[in-house]
């Protein structure tokens, strides 16, 4: 926590960050002077237990301040995932890693010393991107951000909702990018709304579940028409935590993170 000083004046950004029992809160402060900034929060739970289950992730290189990188992940089983060359605007592939936590170091290519390192938490069946940052060399650093499916801008919030979930915008790839999903209010309480978009006619089925892959909701498909729709979930007998919410429809699973007090 950054120490006050009388001689300046503070900024109030934002406010209302829920930090649940037994569990790592990560704030991440995003935005330009020109956009306006706000805090996106992540929490990843202390107590879990480790079994096969696979994260698909993927690294995405967001700062034109350094060439290309590598990263490194030393994953809770021991192993290492090496993700090389990334350039400036550039995605790599995503792969398949074991959930749960994980110590990501970031490298200038071709060199040996790590200059920024971060450790983290694969939830369960998620989609994360590793994302490097910072508009100067002397502030380049990396986050691990959920479902970031978007292009340079990598997190899209919709701050009046507290919503979470990205444009559903064409990829640097011209991979899939997945469904267009939000999740709001951010927290929720007594409900959750879940907005999405369908490209054509299709059966969609919505499930919520803990940090650590245990489902707790489901909620039965239904058949939606393309375009615009909303999805109410009673969350009343959750308790007060954050969980993944899962959009699942044509194959293809969205994940978002929707966090609940009560």
């Amino acid at each position: 926590m950054a120490r006050r000083h009388q001689s300046k004046r503070d900024t109030l950004i934002d406010e209302g960050i829920y930090v649940g029992t037994d569990t790592l809160t990560t704030a991440i402060l995003v935005g330009t002077e020109g956009t306006g900034y706000s805090v996106v929060s992540l929490a990843t739970p202390l107590v879990y237990d480790l079994g096969e289950a696979r994260s698909r992730l993927r690294v995405f290189h967001g700062s034109s301040s350094v060439g290309p990188v590598d990263v490194v992940f030393k994953l809770s089983d021991g192993s290492i995932e090496r993700f090389n060359g990334v350039s400036y605007k550039g995605s790599s592939e995503y792969r398949e890693l074991l959930y749960g936590p994980v110590v990501a170091e970031l490298y200038r290519s071709g060199e040996q010393v790590a200059f920024a390192r971060k450790r983290g938490y694969l939830p369960v069946d998620s989609q994360m991107t590793l994302m490097v940052i910072g508009g100067s060399a002397d502030s380049l650093g990396i986050a691990l951000l959920v479902d970031t499916d978007s292009n340079y801008q990598a997190v899209k919030l919709w701050p009046e909702a507290g919503a979470t979930g990205v444009d559903g915008e064409e990829g640097i790839t011209g991979e899939s990018k997945g469904l267009n999903v939000m999740v709001y209010p951010n927290p929720s309480s007594n409900e959750a709304r879940v907005s999405f978009r369908l490209e054509q006619r299709s059966a969609v089925g919505v499930e919520i579940c803990t940090m650590t892959g245990t489902v707790v909701m489901i909620s039965s498909q239904q058949e939606y028409n393309a375009g615009d729709h909303e999805m109410v979930l009673s969350t009343g007998a959750l308790p007060s935590s954050t969980y993944l919410v899962r959009l699942s429809s044509q194959g293809q699973t969205t994940t978002r993170l929707l966090t609940i007090v009560h």
